[in-house]
């Protein structure tokens, strides 16, 4: 119904047993379906009234704008927000409506990152595995305005500036 929900799978399998895509169902579908299975579904309204902190909420994306018109809704949203991006194309419309410093590049290689960075993402994602082939001092040198962190599986991997991994 157009609503904005937030849900972190693409369909209710894992959370419902339902086959269905999140999209296809209407928030009040939805709302109840989960209710049914001892969960509660978040919605943009709901967000909006209770999220006061200063960190910034994380969109993860899990459908492909075609326009700006999605980056510029959450832009006007009262708490900051950081766009999670997968593709390049999306990548340049998130910078187009939010700015550099609010777009997180979820690459899927290492091989990815001038795609990412040359569209402007100013937070770049490095896995513990990619450090061999990119290392941040690299990607700082080759885009300065990004931030860029190491997301780590492995506890013993540190780096006193770069990581960002809860138990590091």
């Amino acid at each position: 119904d157009g609503s904005l929900v937030l849900f972190h799978d693409n369909d209710l399998s894992r959370m419902a047993g339902d086959p269905r895509a999140v999209s296809a169902l209407t928030v009040d579908e939805l709302s109840a379906l989960l209710h049914k299975n001892g969960l509660t579904l978040t919605t943009e309204a709901m967000l909006e009234q209770a999220y006061t902190d200063d960190t910034p909420v994380l969109f993860d994306l899990s459908f492909s704008p075609t326009d700006d018109t999605f980056f510029r809704h959450i832009a006007t949203l009262p708490f900051p927000v950081i766009a999670g991006v997968h593709t390049p194309a999306e990548a340049r419309l998130a910078v187009h409506a939010l700015g550099s410093a609010r777009v997180l590049a979820f690459m899927q290689k290492p091989e990815d990152f001038p795609l990412y960075g040359d569209a402007g993402c100013g937070i770049l994602r490095l896995w513990e595995g990619w450090l061999d082939a990119w290392t941040p001092e690299m990607l700082k040198e080759r885009y300065p305005h990004a931030a860029v962190r190491i997301m780590a599986h492995d506890a013993a991997v540190q780096h006193p500036l770069w990581c960002m991994n809860g138990s590091v």
